[in-house]
């Protein structure tokens, strides 16, 4: 089991704030497929046991970007 933690930035000057936190069984690569659909409006970041995986930001025309940071 690994400890997740998705984050979330509301551009409200508090910074990043914890949206889901846990143990799960999962990779990388799947929380990395996840992240688009937690990003309506605020961009997001994912994290594997402390470590940032995976960013994401929703662009202006609408599309998810999402970054890998384990490669």
């Amino acid at each position: 089991m690994a400890h997740i933690r998705i984050e979330l930035d509301r551009f409200d000057g508090q910074g990043w704030q914890v949206r889901q936190e846990g143990d799960a069984d999962v990779t990388a690569e799947q929380i990395a497929a996840m992240l688009p659909s937690y990003t309506v409006q605020y961009p997001h970041r994912a994290f594997i046991d402390g470590a940032m995986v995976a960013s994401s930001e929703r662009r202006r025309n609408g599309r998810v970007i999402v970054t890998r940071h384990d490669a």
